[in-house]
């Protein structure tokens, strides 16, 4: 109906006698959630019956047609119903970033799509997708979106709703290779990869799942960061977190942790360093982290403890298997035991004296 009866039309009017507005309410519950509410008044599911059949909503009604069963409660909530809504979701962010295209400004407001982005053909009409907003990255690239979408982000939410909002985006005209128009409001978007806005923020934002590999996973947690999407961030974190070697340098690594507050990664950073502790210990960047954690500290007393090194030492107790209970109160395997230390508890007290000669060659005590 969208793409044929209704497609130049601004509006839509259903007859309240034909479509109550309670029945209209349930359709547009079950398209965003796939929930059917069989509680709902007898005569309010035999409109939507018959609204269903009149709007082409095929699965709907033959889902209602069912109602009858004794597990038409727990239909609704099936995993299949679930998968069903999941993969028109994901189906639908398919058919939409094929649509994104390289574009060159021809005149004010008005941008020539040249080429899609996406290594994937163009699989539906770009007005198919029913976009009310364009985003535009700093290389051109312009992505038809939808504001109902979008504002699940915090920062487009903002964006679009704020003081400031979408009474600064100007409204432009993007013309397809098809000659197929589209007029959208256009919102610029800077210092974002084209590739991870469209293949991870939006995958995300779409589908609320994201696959990203350990590669892209550093510039997902940064985007992610700008973009307030908190859940993203995590999910790049835990890819980052996984791998067995840092996939950036681990200076940079921790530096990123610590400005962007993302605990599991920092501990994943500190953990690296105890297990290599070593090869950092005289290096002047790792001797700088412990200065810059004994300064995070608002009137540190010389004695106070250093989180950096808190740290290291807790993770060198579990890469040398050291029980609580056999260190003393320095931190130490009890040395009244020394004839009987292990070759772990061995390396372990020498580790940390390696570590107490850095603060000392610091001037510091921790």
């Amino acid at each position: 109906n969208l793409l044929n009866r209704w497609s130049e039309q601004d509006h839509v009017k259903l007859q309240r006698n034909l479509v109550h507005p309670m029945t209209f309410s349930a359709l547009l519950r079950y398209i965003y959630t796939g929930y059917i509410d069989y509680a709902l008044d007898s005569d309010i599911l035999n409109n939507m019956l018959f609204a269903a059949k009149h709007l082409e909503f095929h699965h709907l009604h033959s889902l209602l047609l069912e109602q009858k069963s004794t597990n038409d409660a727990l239909r609704s909530h099936s995993k299949e119903e679930i998968t069903r809504l999941r993969h028109d979701f994901e189906k639908f962010y398919i058919n939409m970033i094929t649509v994104a295209m390289q574009a060159e400004p021809q005149q004010e407001r008005t941008w020539i799509m040249i080429e899609p982005w996406a290594a994937e053909s163009l699989q539906c009409s770009p007005k198919s997708i029913f976009a009310d907003i364009a985003i535009k990255l700093h290389d051109n690239i312009i992505f038809p979106c939808h504001k109902a979408y979008l504002c699940r982000v915090e920062f487009f939410n903002t964006m679009l709703s704020g003081p400031f909002g979408e009474q600064d985006a100007k409204l432009v005209t993007l013309v397809y290779p098809d000659q197929t128009n589209m007029i959208l409001p256009l919102i610029e978007l800077h210092d974002v990869d084209a590739d991870i806005f469209g293949y991870y923020v939006l995958q995300f934002i779409y589908t609320d799942k994201c696959n990203i590999p350990a590669e892209d996973a550093y510039d997902v947690l940064l985007v992610a960061d700008m973009l307030l999407i908190d859940r993203l961030k995590a999910m790049a974190a835990i890819v980052i977190t996984n791998q067995k070697e840092p996939i950036i340098d681990i200076y940079e690594l921790i530096q990123t942790a610590i400005e962007l507050q993302v605990e599991r990664l920092e501990q994943y950073c500190i953990k690296y360093f105890a297990r290599h502790l070593d090869n950092f210990i005289h290096q002047p960047q790792f001797l700088d982290l412990i200065k810059q954690s004994a300064a995070s500290i608002k009137k540190r007393e010389e004695t106070d403890s250093i989180p950096f090194v808190d740290d290291l030492r807790y993770f060198l107790t579990k890469e040398h298997f050291i029980a609580e209970e056999d260190l003393n109160e320095s931190g130490r395997v009890n040395s009244e035991y020394q004839d009987t230390w292990t070759e772990l508890e061995t390396l372990y007290n020498q580790k940390l004296e390696m570590l107490d000669q850095a603060l000392s060659s610091l001037g510091l005590e921790a």
